[in-house]
């Protein structure tokens, strides 16, 4: 799926986000935290990074612990990517 979506300067490369969803925020005790916000703005800009540079997008989620956050899907949602669902935490 990747093949074909990246301009030559970037051929090969992809950004992925790995559990970046509730159950885990929840479950580190993150949620609402200064150090996640700061981590989401974070992850947003490498993604508006992404889309301006034609890098495509592979989303990790553990199926357990719901959608990737919505804040950093709403940067990618016109954009090249991929969502993988995990059946276990690893």
């Amino acid at each position: 799926f990747l093949a074909g979506h990246a301009v030559a300067a970037n051929r090969g490369l992809a950004v992925m986000i790995i559990d970046m969803q509730e159950g885990f925020y929840l479950e580190t005790g993150t949620a609402g935290s200064t150090g996640l916000r700061k981590l989401v703005r974070s992850q947003a800009m490498l993604l508006e990074w992404a889309v301006r540079n034609a890098v495509p997008v592979i989303v990790f989620e553990y199926e357990e612990f719901g959608d990737t956050d919505p804040k950093l899907m709403s940067v990618i949602k016109n954009h090249t990517h991929r969502t993988l669902t995990k059946n276990k935490d690893n």
